[in-house]
């Protein structure tokens, strides 16, 4: 049991040391600009839904299926459709993008709540030190 005792006090707390390595190496810059580049993304994404809901292609439209009856109709609506797929693969590579950026904002979002909630105790303590 005394062996027992021994060694929680002398084992040291995983998490405990992986908070103070966090709170030591905390950059506020780097979360800036991982908040910048998931804005930038958004941004992106954005410009690039509106850009597709723009484009009106309708397969499955009457009027669609007239037109490709003649060559000039087949090939505007072949030209719209490329460009509607395009776009659409963009859009989906961009979310896909962002999906893979999502975990280090995370991190990087949990590291801020660690390293801000050290500095709100620091604090306290030492508010309560100047109030006595």
């Amino acid at each position: 049991m005394i062996v027992a005792l021994r060694e929680a006090l002398t084992s040291t707390n995983p998490k405990a040391a992986l908070k103070s390595k966090i709170v030591a190496e905390f950059r506020s810059q780097a979360l800036i600009e991982e908040l910048l580049l998931y804005k930038r993304s958004e941004d992106q994404i954005e410009l690039k839904e509106k850009q597709l809901s723009t484009m009106r292609v309708d397969v499955c439209s009457t009027e669609t299926l007239k037109c490709l009856k003649d060559k000039t109709g087949g090939k505007k609506f072949s030209k719209e459709f490329e460009e509607a797929s395009s776009k659409l693969e963009e859009f989906v590579n961009g979310l896909d993008k962002q999906v893979k950026n999502g975990p280090s904002l995370t991190e990087a979002l949990e590291n801020a709540g660690i390293f801000y909630e050290a500095q709100y105790k620091e604090v306290k303590v030492v508010a309560n030190v100047s109030n006595n």
